[in-house]
């Protein structure tokens, strides 16, 4: 739906002298401190040698016997495309420059343009931490499939869905779309209290086949995302499956990265141990991501008095934000509120292992053509504006990283 001189009407009333600040989540910091590719090919080759040659031994007979060459693993990662669009009516874009030019409405473009990017960069966010399904949550064990309330199994993953949102459910057994991929909207949102709860357009069971624990993705998004942190590595030790054409198997930890369970011991004692065992791989951790409401307890075991200024990198200018900094063996790590890590998990990461790759910025106007930020829409009065990327994540050393769980 087009933005129109009446949707856009609150913001004919005052006036914005500094625009409109929407009251929406914070950025993710975690690709600030990544290293970027902006010339990244269709398919980049991250090879990882996880063996090294043969040919040991303190005897020269065996040794020879046993000479072979080092082992490598190969990773095949491919872009992904991530798109956030809009429109606009033509009269609203001259409504607001007139009533902007006497000093009482922000610029409607400008205003949904940022929009439009904020969109975009909450998915960028999602699949950062992501595992590459796409998934956003999951439908409660105390949803009523016959209604259209569903109950979020985590109440933090309310911070990946908006009013207005078309979802799509999935058999995490698949993971395959249920009943060919039919969509819901979103028509609010309950977020406060012990539970949040989705309300949908249609009864749940509309969806032919879905069932409690079912996977909640954006529609369009099933294993079509960027492969973020938690794809590489893992919640639980990888499977044979192909990974990026790669059996992780091969080895667990060089391929895959490393698992640590806390098992509800203190959690800053969890993190010590975690990075002793990334250590051991020949990691240094420099980083770790956290939900809200697990640095809320973490910080009061450590205090407030750790507290350091961070100043990342993007692609376009710096990104600063506040950290707890934590001293393991190897050395400090930055403790990071991150509200897309999920609820129960910290992902404790050497930066320096990991990249983003793409193909221009992430994100940019797709105007190829070179033409300008807007398309004039074929059969109306409106104007078309598209934000878009082309990128993937990947590490070259996952045993330097951990995913783990308190």
């Amino acid at each position: 739906m087009k933005a129109t001189t009446t949707t856009l009407q609150p913001l004919y009333k005052y006036a914005f002298p500094n625009g409109v600040e929407p009251k929406l989540f914070k950025q993710c910091k975690l690709p600030s401190l990544m290293k970027k590719d902006t010339s990244c090919e269709r398919e980049r080759k991250v090879p990882i040698e996880y063996a090294p040659t043969g040919g040991g031994s303190a005897s020269y007979d065996e040794a020879s016997e046993n000479k072979r060459s080092n082992t490598f693993a190969e990773f095949a990662v491919t872009r992904k495309k991530d798109y956030s669009l809009g429109s606009i009516d033509g009269e609203a874009i001259a409504a607001s420059k007139a009533a902007k030019d006497r000093g009482i409405l922000v610029d409607a473009l400008a205003n949904n343009l940022k929009s439009a990017h904020y969109t975009f960069s909450r998915s960028y966010g999602i699949n950062c931490f992501g595992d590459g399904t796409g998934k956003r949550g999951a439908i409660g064990s105390t949803t009523v499939l016959t209604s259209t309330s569903l109950v979020l199994e985590t109440r933090a993953d309310m911070v990946n869905f908006e009013v207005g949102m078309w979802v799509q459910f999935y058999d995490p057994a698949g993971p395959t779309l249920r009943d060919g991929g039919k969509k819901l909207r979103i028509t609010a949102i309950s977020r406060g209290g012990a539970t949040a709860t989705l309300t949908l357009s249609a009864a749940i069971n509309t969806v032919s086949g879905v069932a409690l624990a079912d996977g909640i993705v954006r529609a369009g998004d099933l294993n079509a995302v960027p492969q973020g942190v938690r794809a590489w590595i893992t919640d639980s030790a990888p499977t044979a499956t192909l990974f990026n054409g790669i059996d992780r198997t091969n080895d667990t930890e060089r391929l895959g990265g490393i698992r640590v369970t806390g098992s509800g011991k203190v959690k800053s004692e969890t993190l010590i141990d975690a990075a002793a065992e990334c250590a051991l791989f020949g990691g240094s951790p420099d980083y770790c991501g956290v939900n809200p409401l697990d640095f809320a307890p973490l910080q009061k075991e450590l205090g407030t008095g750790a507290m350091v200024d961070v100043e990342g990198s993007r692609e376009r200018g710096r990104m600063g934000f506040k950290a707890l900094e934590f001293w393991v063996g190897t050395g400090p790590v930055k403790i990071v509120p991150e509200i897309d890590v999920p609820k129960g998990r910290f992902l404790l990461l050497t930066t320096e292992s990991w990249t983003i790759g793409s193909a221009l910025q992430v994100p940019h106007i797709l105007n190829g053509d070179q033409v300008g930020r807007l398309l004039r829409e074929y059969a109306d009065d409106a104007y078309e504006f598209r934000w878009g990327a082309y990128y993937n994540y990947w590490t070259d050393a996952p045993a330097h990283n951990v995913n783990g769980s308190w």
